[in-house]
């Protein structure tokens, strides 16, 4: 349906099919038999376009869209000695989670004073670090299609210059910059009528810029390094407590995705777990429980709460007096 009656100047569609057409000839007689043929194709044309209305042709087509997760650990992920030798590691994962690919993006990851950059490890050739002043490292990365995650870690040494003290509490976290969406064609009412035109109707922007904030993981300088779970079980507030059974304890964790979801559980002395309550995250990453202990047992029990798109669990020890 390209191509334009020789003799139809334009003609619109509507509810009741043709609404008026034009015939032009300039400077000639036209034989009767053409008009017999040019209303044997109107009729044709008209079948073929009576059910389609001028709201059908702008209706914009659904544009593949990528969808983001970005995550953040630590290793050591208990403590850090403030020492040359020191080597701590921020590790982040992108996943792709959306129907479209994400492309032209990078990391922009901030970091401490106290801290110079070391070395870097990638999951991919194609990633690799574009700058690094002011406190922000910029990693470049490839185009990531639906379902596929790209990784690396970030090794980072006390800085020499500025040695962190004894108590010094780092953070760590990013932001991935990346665009998705596609350019599609769009055939609106006009390009259908007006052929002359088609090229400025006939293709719409269907990209997209946007920001995935990754959550937010801590660790602390102390008297010696200390790792545990390569960052996959961080403490929560507080990390341990001892109350008396009946007594209501609330627990928070700032680990968390914003907006995770989040499933909690709590394991008694005898290594029986007993799932609890289930929620979010807030707009700030933090998950929160209470929980009450009336009737639990003396003894010490893990309250634990895990992000499932984080990928970490808080943990907790409670003594029961």
């Amino acid at each position: 349906m390209s191509e334009e009656l020789p003799s139809c100047d334009r003609y619109s569609s509507g509810k009741d099919g043709i609404d008026f057409m034009k015939i032009q000839r300039s400077h000639r007689l036209v034989a009767p038999g053409i008009f017999v043929v040019l209303s044997l194709l109107l009729s044709l044309m008209v079948a073929a376009f009576s059910p389609l209305t001028k709201a059908n042709f702008s209706e914009t087509p659904v544009v593949k869209q990528a969808s983001m997760i970005c995550n953040m650990a630590v290793v050591p992920d208990r403590s850090l000695k403030p020492a040359q030798e020191t080597v701590v590691g921020a590790s982040f994962k992108i996943t792709n989670e959306g129907n479209g690919r994400s492309f032209d993006q990078h990391i922009e990851m901030p970091f401490d004073a106290t801290l110079v950059t070391g070395y870097t490890t990638f999951s991919d050739p194609g990633m690799w670090v574009n700058s690094v002043e002011a406190g922000l490292l910029r990693i470049n990365l490839p185009a990531l299609e639906p379902g596929n995650s790209l990784s690396g870690t970030v090794f980072f040494r006390p800085n020499p210059d500025n040695m962190p003290a004894v108590g010094k509490e780092l953070s760590f976290f990013y932001y991935l910059k990346y665009t998705t969406g596609e350019d599609l064609p769009v055939f609106t009412a006009d390009s259908i009528y007006n052929f002359s035109s088609a090229l400025g109707y006939f293709r719409t922007q269907g990209i997209t810029n946007g920001t995935c904030t990754s959550n937010t993981v801590k660790v602390s300088f102390a008297s010696d390094n200390r790792n545990e779970t390569d960052g996959k079980v961080m403490p929560l507030t507080p990390s341990e407590t001892a109350v008396n059974a009946g007594t209501l304890v609330t627990l928070t964790g700032d680990m968390f995705i914003a907006g995770d979801l989040l499933s909690a559980w709590i394991t008694n002395p005898n290594g029986q777990s007993t799932a609890l309550a289930n929620g979010r995250a807030n707009d700030k990453g933090v998950g929160s429980l209470t929980v009450d202990t009336t009737g639990l047992a003396a003894g010490s029990y893990v309250i634990a709460i895990y992000g499932q798109h984080t990928e970490i669990t808080g943990r907790t020890i409670l003594t029961i007096k």
